[in-house]
C-alpha cells in the first residue's frame, strides 16, 4: 500500500492502537417479550430463537469486522455475556484501504473468513456489494421487537442505507460532525461558517486524515453537493494541512494541542478518550454544509463460516438490549428510539431537519469527488496517486 504523500501533505503512519476495555455484564440470556419466560407458552418466533441460539452454540463463534476503538470490542463482549457458548471475535480494520483488498483477495482464493460487520457503509456498498460479498440482512431479521415500526424513528423501512433496503441497516442516529477543535487553542466563536476553515491563520494548522481514506469521502462529497467545490481545494491544498493517517494518533494530536482544528477524526476513538476522562478540551462544531447523519451499519457477509451465529448476532444488535450495549460502549446514540440518549451533544435536535448524506443513492458522487481530489493532488505535485474509491 502506497502511503507516501509529498510536498504540502505529510502522512504519518503508525500501528493501529486498540484500547481493550472492560465490559459491564448484560442480561444472561436473550431479551424476552410477550410473556416469554413467565410460564406462558412460547410463541413461534421464540421457538425459532431458541433453535437459533442452540445452532449458534454448535458453531461456537463468529468473526465480526469493526474499525479501531475499544467500544466495538465491548459491544461484542456484551453479546458474549448474553449468549455464552457463542464467542464474537473482533477483526479490526482501520479503513477501507485495508479491508477491501483483503476481502477481495480472500474470496479469489476461496476463503470466507468474516461473518458480520459493524462499519461505515460507503466502501462496503460502493465496492463490495455489487460483487456479491454481502447477504441480504432483511430476511434474517425476524424478532418482532426488531422489525416493529414503533421502535425506529420514521419506521423500520427508512433505516436502510442501501437502495434495495435489505443489506445495510443503520445502528446510530447521531448528527455526525466533521470539524472538531481544541478549545485550549481556539474558541468556537472564531468559526461562524464553514468558510472559516480556510482562514489563513489556520494555514498549516488544520489536521486531516489522508484524503485517500474514506474518512474524508463524505465530508468532501457533502461540500461538493452544497456547492463548495472551491473550498475543497482550499482545505486540501492551499491550507497545507497536516495529514495523520493513523486514527488514534490523529485524535491524540488534537487532544495534546499539536493542532487546533481537525476534520474527519474517528469519533469512536475520541469517545474512548472521553471515557478515560480526557478530551474535555475537544468540542465539535456545527456546520450544515458538512454535517450528516447517521453513519454506522450492520452487514452480514455472504458465505460466512458461522451463519447461525451471524443471524443471532445481527438480530441481537438491533434489539433494545443490543442497541443499549452499542450506545453505552461506543457512545453513539442508538438508532432505536426506546434506548436512552447517551450523548446529548450529538443527538438530533427537536424540530431540526437533518439531511442523511450517508445513502447509497448519492455514492456515485463519490467517484467525481475522488477524481477531483486526485487532480488537485497531482496539480500540487503530490507524487502518490489517489487510489480509486479507497
Amino acid at each position: 500500500m502506497d502511503t507516501t504523500v509529498s510536498r504540502r501533505l505529510f502522512v504519518r503512519i503508525g500501528g493501529l492502537a486498540v484500547v481493550a476495555g472492560a465490559c459491564a455484564p448484560t442480561a444472561s440470556g436473550p431479551v424476552q417479550t410477550s410473556g416469554a419466560g413467565s410460564g406462558a407458552a412460547k410463541q413461534g418466533w421464540e421457538l425459532e430463537w431458541d433453535r437459533l441460539v442452540a445452532a449458534a452454540r454448535q458453531e461456537g463463534k463468529l468473526q465480526v469486522q469493526t474499525p479501531a476503538g475499544a467500544g466495538y470490542r465491548e459491544v461484542l463482549e456484551a453479546f458474549n455475556t448474553a449468549y455464552p457458548g457463542v464467542e464474537a471475535l473482533q477483526q479490526i480494520f482501520g479503513d477501507s484501504a485495508t479491508y477491501v483488498p483483503k476481502v477481495r483477495a480472500e474470496r479469489q482464493a476461496g476463503v470466507y473468513s468474516l461473518d458480520a460487520a459493524l462499519i461505515t457503509p460507503g466502501s462496503a456498498l460502493q465496492q463490495l456489494k455489487g460483487e456479491g460479498v454481502y447477504d441480504p440482512l432483511r430476511p434474517m431479521l425476524f424478532r418482532p421487537d426488531v422489525v416493529d415500526d414503533k421502535v425506529w424513528d420514521g419506521g423500520f423501512d427508512v433505516q436502510w442505507c442501501d437502495v434495495e433496503k435489505k443489506f445495510a441497516f443503520f445502528l446510530d442516529r447521531d448528527v455526525n460532525r466533521t470539524v472538531y477543535i481544541n478549545t485550549d487553542l481556539v474558541k468556537p466563536s472564531e468559526f461562524t461558517s464553514v468558510e472559516d476553515l480556510a482562514n489563513p491563520k489556520f494555514k498549516g494548522k488544520l489536521l486531516l486524515p489522508d484524503p485517500r481514506q474514506g474518512a474524508m469521502r463524505l465530508p468532501m462529497s457533502t461540500l461538493w453537493i452544497n456547492g463548495k467545490k472551491d473550498l475543497i481545494k482550499k482545505l486540501i491544498i492551499d491550507q497545507e494541512p497536516q495529514i495523520i493517517r493513523d486514527r488514534r494518533q490523529h485524535v491524540e494530536a488534537l487532544i495534546r494541542g499539536r493542532f487546533p482544528v481537525s476534520m474527519g477524526l474517528l469519533k469512536a476513538v475520541l469517545n474512548d478518550f472521553k471515557k478515560d476522562g480526557v478530551a474535555k478540551n475537544i468540542v465539535a462544531l456545527d456546520f450544515a454544509e458538512l454535517d450528516y447523519q447517521p453513519h454506522y451499519v450492520v452487514l452480514a457477509y455472504n458465505r460466512g463460516p458461522n451463519p447461525n451465529a451471524t443471524k443471532l448476532f445481527v438480530n441481537w444488535v438491533l434489539t433494545k438490549e443490543g442497541q443499549t450495549a452499542w450506545a453505552q460502549r461506543v457512545q453513539f446514540n442508538a438508532n432505536r428510539i426506546d434506548v436512552p440518549i447517551v450523548n446529548p451533544d450529538d443527538a438530533p435536535k427537536p424540530g431540526v431537519v437533518y439531511k442523511n448524506r450517508n445513502q447509497e443513492e448519492i455514492y456515485p458522487i463519490f467517484a467525481e469527488v475522488e477524481k477531483h481530489i486526485g487532480d488537485l493532488l497531482k496539480a500540487a505535485g503530490v507524487d502518490a496517486p489517489l487510489p480509486s474509491r479507497n
